[in-house]
């Protein structure tokens, strides 16, 4: 697959037939509106029409900041219209048509037609050589009578047909995405920080799933680090510098650990740019997005990840495992 394209303001862009494609909304402008969806759903962002080279397929609303969209079988093209400075990077991704669904059931047999009339006796042709058995068909209505003919030599036992063509008719399938467990780290005690260890390749995005209490008195900022880089200034955050969530800590109810979710597309391709993505509601209630991105010296793949709290450490059985994604 082509790609990924950064786009801004409105235009084509030409497509390699995708499956589907994944659009990370990279500018938010200020003065969009919101909803009250969970990942925050937004208005006024732009619009995506979807084209097969010929015409174009309905707009589709930009509302989310991670957002998957399916392709139709043949799609070429993708208009854009991205409004108030929105700013947003396309992926393709490949894989079947979302829309193609399974086989439909074998519709029921028509009625037998009419018998035609007896057209004239032509002359008699050369004797074809003995075809094939084929395989063994419904049983017809009689015709009439003919003339008795001469026998023929028994012919070889001819291989099985190919099995016919599907009907047509089935439900729509969707796009389906495949995820793998690459490595669970789990705090055995009280502990400063969570590590990854080297991260395997050969995936598409990377899902971080964490499961996190502090030992702090009140609820504690999550910071993320990348390959090891502890230069601040390589990284950028909607927040803070490093800042991509907010956990349970010592005066929440013993037991309660903060689920969540942290996102990086394209985590093994060597790019300038490693971006963390993570939308959760906080301990006291507050609904929190944060993103986070990483611009090292040098272009490089992510291979390793470390969780911090900013105060203190984390709760013994604190764990977060990372899941591959294609």
């Amino acid at each position: 697959m082509a790609g990924p394209y950064s786009l801004t303001g409105s235009g084509v862009q030409s497509l390699a037939s995708p499956g589907a494609i994944r659009v990370h909304v990279t500018t938010i402008p200020a003065n969009r509106g919101s909803g009250r969806a969970n990942p925050t759903n937004y208005y006024d962002l732009g619009l995506l029409r979807l084209g097969d080279g010929t015409s174009f397929y309905p707009p589709v609303a930009i509302d989310a900041e991670q957002q998957i969209i399916p392709c139709p079988n043949g799609t070429t093209q993708l208009g854009y219209a991205l409004l108030n400075g929105t700013e947003v990077t396309v992926t393709e991704v490949a894989g079947a048509s979302p829309w193609q669904g399974p086989p439909g059931a074998t519709g029921a047999a028509g009625a037998a037609g009419a018998t035609g009339a007896t057209g004239p006796t032509g002359a008699t042709g050369p004797t074809g050589a003995t075809g094939p058995a084929g395989a063994a068909g419904a049983t017809g209505p009689a015709g009439p009578t003919g003339p008795t003919g001469a026998t023929g030599a028994t012919g070889a036992t001819g291989a099985t047909g190919a099995t016919g063509a599907a009907g047509t008719g089935g439900t729509p399938g969707y796009f389906a995405l495949t995820a793998t467990q690459l490595v669970v780290v789990q705090a055995s005690g009280d502990v400063a920080s969570l590590s990854s260890g080297t991260i395997p390749g050969g995936y598409t995005d990377l899902d971080i799933q964490c499961y996190l209490r502090a030992t702090q008195a009140t609820q504690t900022v999550l910071n993320i680090e990348a390959n090891g880089d502890t230069n601040a200034a390589h990284y950028s955050g909607t927040a803070a510098a490093q800042r991509i969530a907010v956990i349970y800590s010592a005066n929440y109810p013993v037991g309660l650990y903060s689920d969540l979710i942290i996102h990086c597309q394209d985590y093994a391709s060597v790019t300038a740019t490693k971006v963390f993505a993570c939308s959760h509601q906080r301990p006291d209630g507050a609904l929190e997005a944060n993103v986070v991105t990483w611009t090292p010296s040098s272009s490089q793949a992510l291979t390793s990840l470390k969780l911090t709290p900013a105060t203190l450490n984390f709760r013994d059985k604190s764990k977060f495992r990372l899941i591959g994604i294609t």
